[in-house]
């Protein structure tokens, strides 16, 4: 299937998708990511977080440098998320991949279509790029997610998969 829309990425979702080893699922769903210069630095040296030139050695990745005006709602968030939501606007992204609920909330707030590392999951499996995504999300912790049960049942449910494995009718 083919790649769509131009997406911003926060270091959590990139760090979130090397530790589950589907980085490459970021070139095959999205036609252009930008990876703002703060994001950048924010993965050097962070653990689970890719080697930088690994993450530019994907096809259509690419380091924006900052030169875009952050919006008031978005000072209070890290220098990261500041970054991706202040290039998704002036870029006027698609999608901005941000994890973090504050950081999630000012871009929804700011018009944003916000998508985060299970929404990129659930897509995945609806493309058949992955087999499931139950098993990815037996690793929670080690991924940097906190997933509620109730969580885990609504991402189970999204990509078509039995909320318990062997229940029946």
């Amino acid at each position: 299937m083919e790649a769509h829309g131009l997406a911003v990425a926060d270091s959590s979702p990139v760090i979130a998708l090397e530790t589950l080893g589907e980085l490459r699922l970021l070139p095959a769903l999205f036609a252009d990511i930008v990876v703002p210069l703060a994001v950048w630095a924010e993965l050097d040296g962070k653990p689970n977080a890719p080697e930088p030139r690994r993450l530019l050695a994907l096809p259509r990745v690419r380091v924006e440098l900052p030169r875009f005006e952050v919006p008031e709602a978005a000072t209070t968030l890290d220098e990261g998320e500041r970054q991706a939501i202040a290039t998704a606007l002036a870029l006027r992204a698609d999608f901005v991949l941000i994890d973090e609920k504050r950081g999630r909330a000012v871009a929804a707030g700011l018009g944003l279509d916000v998508r985060g590392t299970l929404a990129v999951l659930i897509e995945a499996k609806r493309r058949a790029l992955i087999g499931e995504v139950r098993p990815l999300l037996t690793r929670p912790r080690e991924a940097g997610f906190h997933l509620t049960p109730a969580l885990v049942a609504r991402v189970l449910a999204a990509s078509g998969e039995p909320e318990q494995e062997g229940r029946g009718a």
